[in-house]
């Protein structure tokens, strides 16, 4: 990685939160928010549901494997794993914490858009978190469709654009809109190169965590004769108001669980629009 780029920066960026995307899983930590653990559990859980919908057997990629938490799960459903992140201490921990896991392969640091393995050599890629910090998904997805066998699934999670809460929070059509105007006048017309650290990426100060519509990623796949076969949106909330929660993590919750039991029902489906993130599963057709 070139020194200044922005894989670089990525790559900072989850080196130095290695402890933080250990424990929000756990919540073995008291820096960690409960929206954050609901939403790393619920994509966690849709994954799992969806590579178990398809019967996956064989040997699964996780991409961005960070803390090694879900190869751990997909371990208990007798699914072999080799591990890939762009995070030379994310791939350390990931070895650390799998080295007594019978179904662990292996992890390599590599790049989501030069993926060091033959076509066709996984059941199943997956790719929780990672694909809103490239600058353009295509050449990613060309990747993860091409390492995929036939028959095989990719499953990936991506933000959503329209969440639901901020529509609520004047700051994101205010504040953060005038933000974005200044971006995009910097970026794309000044053409200035700005570095950023790691607590800009956590925060999405420098917009460098993309947010997406709904089926924005079904042509790409569909290009590689991909069919979309799963979906499933995840958390509703916190409700803010200029960034500040407005009522108590035990009401946010509340509100949250009862919105995600109703877009489970037929004439909720509609409430997945306005989920934080999705869950999307697509089948290899060639």
């Amino acid at each position: 990685m070139k020194k200044g780029s922005k894989k670089k920066e990525v790559a900072d960026f989850f080196s130095s939160a290695t402890a933080y995307w250990d424990s929000i899983y756990t919540q073995n930590s008291g820096d960690v928010d409960i929206f954050d653990h609901i939403t790393v559990t619920g994509r966690q859980h849709y994954l799992l549901r969806f590579l178990l919908d398809h019967k996956v057997k064989g040997i699964a990629l996780d991409i961005g494997c960070g803390a090694g938490v879900l190869m751990k799960q997909l371990e208990k459903q007798q699914v072999q794993t080799v591990g890939l992140d762009i995070s030379p201490a994310m791939a350390r921990k990931t070895k650390e914490v799998m080295s007594d896991v019978p179904g662990f392969l292996g992890v390599v640091q590599g790049d989501i858009e030069h993926l060091p393995f033959k076509p066709r050599a996984f059941a199943a890629v997956t790719s929780i978190g990672v694909l809103q910090y490239l600058k353009d998904d295509k050449e990613a997805i060309a990747e993860m469709c091409r390492v995929t066998a036939t028959e095989g699934v990719v499953v990936c999670s991506t933000p959503n654009l329209l969440r639901l809460n901020n529509f609520f929070d004047p700051y994101y059509y205010t504040r953060r809109g005038m933000d974005y105007c200044r971006y995009v006048v910097n970026k794309k017309i000044l053409k200035k190169q700005d570095l950023f650290s790691a607590s800009e990426y956590h925060d999405n100060r420098n917009f460098g965590n993309r947010r997406y519509l709904r089926g924005q990623l079904d042509k790409h796949f569909l290009e590689h004769r991909f069919k979309k076969t799963n979906m499933a949106g995840v958390g509703y909330g916190p409700f803010t108001l200029w960034k500040n929660k407005v009522l108590p993590d035990s009401i946010n919750v509340m509100l949250n669980d009862r919105m995600h039991r109703f877009s489970q029902k037929a004439f909720g489906k509609w409430m997945g629009f306005l989920a934080t993130r999705w869950v999307s599963c697509y089948k290899n057709e060639n």
